[in-house]
């Protein structure tokens, strides 16, 4: 019961780079599996007859959702933070890792799931 520092922060420290390792040996195994290259060449490769006012509103509407969320974590651990912190620099790690978790996770999830649809 640590609060923010003592808790959420230390504990933070070990389980993200976890989740990073974990991922990677989850990529590393869906690699292996048949047809794991159909997958990763679906992922990369852009369709752009998807493209529709539909899509175009999901997307705003999860960029809207995903500003949200982080504009509810600045009020709350704003705060917390070092007068020390450099913020451009903490923002661009911060934008640069979540997107790597992101695409990690589409590998993961479009490579297995191609594996298993035969």
């Amino acid at each position: 019961m640590g609060g923010v520092q003592k808790g959420i922060e230390r504990t933070s420290k070990i389980l993200m780079p976890a989740l990073f390792i974990l991922m990677l040996g989850i990529i590393a195994r869906v690699l292996t599996l048949p047809n794991a290259m159909d997958g990763v060449m679906y992922f990369i490769t852009p369709d752009f007859s998807k493209i529709n006012a539909e899509m175009m509103i999901e997307a705003v509407g999860l960029a809207m959702f995903s500003l949200s969320v982080g504009c509810g974590i600045l009020i709350a651990y704003g705060s917390y933070v070092d007068e020390k912190t450099k913020l451009p620099g903490a923002t661009l790690w911060i934008s640069l890792l979540a997107t790597l978790a992101c695409v990690m996770a589409g590998f993961n999830g479009v490579a297995c799931g191609i594996c298993f649809w035969d």
